[in-house]
């Protein structure tokens, strides 16, 4: 529920007054499969040997939102002072990925400022964010009730009856963030603009960062948060250009970040899990301060300094056809992310191609979409490099108005005509899924 509004003042230094205050309950349940082992029989008193049906797994977000912004603009500038506050609590529960209900807190103060000086107009913002989220790490506490004679019975495989109790550790998190912006750009004739971008920005770890700690089955991993960890803060520079003339238009833009504790999720190499498996066939799993996450990757939120570089480019041109407009754009963009010590960071986009062409007559319009990604051989330790692929995407579209006030809209899109396999770098199952196939439909819209 979103309740949106202004009020217009007659105050000397208040020119308007806008709030939004939203209301949000979301809860999604996956139940599971049960699950039972070939060849695994139910004996006489009903117990079930190796099969089991997982619990459902419940992932809930009930959210509360106010804002209030005030309009302090005088003339040609722009002034803005907003409050934004928000409550949140957030939970997953069950036999996938576990986090026990987390509040959080947020609390911000913001300002904006826009001036044009003649010579460059510069924008600068400010924000203040105070973030307290209050959680708890939930731990599975298993308990053995077996002795040799049902541990011969069953064999080396089944170990018994184990009795899971759930302990949860209170925790809490506070902190305070400070970030600040600044744009400054100038016009360098009709056609052109260039602007120069600086800014320290603040990003507070998220509750799944901090108090996430289990199973998820989805990404086949183990997810381990960390509640001491540290704010990120990047320090970026970006630098962009823009032109718009009769026919051609284009920008291109360049970028830099430095970022102090970088938060990412590192999966556990292939050797460290092997010794994990056979630590486990071993005994050795009940050391202190050992996960058990059987079979699934042990994946925890790490946080290292790192870099990042990276440009967009886009040049296109317009052609007033006899009949219509036929509009072409080539466009790139690449990233490269590496930590202090050299390394790649884990699931960074790979550099990605794309031409478009777009035809435009009165209410007919269509679009062809031709997306070429390159493989990604820069990768992290233990991270699988991903092919390079092309994507041919068109979309088409008639509409008709019937008053001023009434619509009907006719439109058709047909993704991946080509049926390229391909794969989303950035996915933790990229290995295992595929991006969609061929898909072809139509849409039917009606405004009034």
């Amino acid at each position: 529920l979103t309740l949106r509004g202004s009020f217009n003042t007659s105050l000397p230094f208040i020119n308007a007054i806008d709030f939004v205050v939203k209301d949000s309950d979301y809860e999604l349940m996956e139940q599971h499969a049960e699950e039972e082992h070939e060849g695994e029989d139910h004996d006489e008193e009903g117990h079930e040997g190796h099969g089991h049906a997982e619990g459902p797994t419940v992932f809930s977000n009930e959210s509360t939102e106010v804002q209030v912004a005030l309009d302090l603009s005088a003339g040609e500038r722009i002034r803005r002072l907003v409050f934004n506050y928000a409550q949140e609590e957030m939970s997953i529960i069950g036999e996938e990925a576990f986090m026990a209900p987390v509040d959080s807190t947020e609390t911000t103060l913001g300002f904006f400022t826009s001036d044009d000086f003649g010579f460059a107009t510069l924008d600068f913002g400010a924000r203040f964010d105070r973030v307290e989220r209050d959680g708890s790490i939930a731990e599975r506490h298993h308990e053995d009730e077996h002795d040799d004679e049902h541990e011969d019975e069953h064999g080396d495989e089944h170990e018994g009856h184990h009795d899971e109790e759930m302990v949860f550790e209170p925790q809490s998190f506070e902190e305070d963030a400070f970030s600040v912006a600044a744009s400054l750009s100038r016009d360098i004739n009709d056609n052109a603009s260039i602007a120069l971008g600086l800014s320290s920005v603040s990003k507070v770890p998220s509750s799944q960062e901090l108090f996430m700690n289990g199973e998820h089955l989805a990404t086949s991993r183990y997810e381990l948060g960390d509640v001491t960890l540290d704010t990120e803060r990047s320090d970026s520079i970006d630098l962009t250009f823009k032109f718009n003339a009769d026919v051609w238009y284009g920008t291109a833009s360049v970028f830099h970040s430095q970022i102090d504790n970088y938060i990412y999720l590192r999966d556990e190499l292939e050797e460290e899990h092997e010794d994990h498996m056979d630590g486990d066939h071993d005994g050795e799993h009940e050391g202190e301060g050992h996960i058990e996450h059987g079979d699934l990757t042990l994946a925890e939120y790490k946080q290292q300094d790192a870099e990042f570089t990276g440009y967009e480019i886009e040049i296109g041109a317009r052609f007033e056809l006899p009949r219509g407009q036929l509009q072409l754009s080539l466009a790139r963009d690449e990233v490269e992310a590496e930590f202090s010590n050299g390394q790649d960071v884990p699931r960074i986009t790979p550099a990605r191609n794309m031409f478009t062409a777009r035809y435009t007559l009165d209410d007919f319009s269509v679009r062809v979409l031709v997306k070429d990604v390159e493989q990604q051989k820069n990768v992290a330790l233990g991270e699988s490099t991903t092919a390079g692929f092309t994507l041919v995407n068109a979309d088409a579209s008639w509409s008709y108005g019937f008053t001023d006030s009434t619509r009907f809209t006719l439109s058709a899109f047909a993704r991946n005509l080509t049926d390229e396999v391909g794969r989303n770098h950035a996915s933790f199952v990229k290995d295992q899924v595929p991006l969609p196939g061929r898909n072809i439909g139509v849409r039917l819209r009606f405004d009034f």
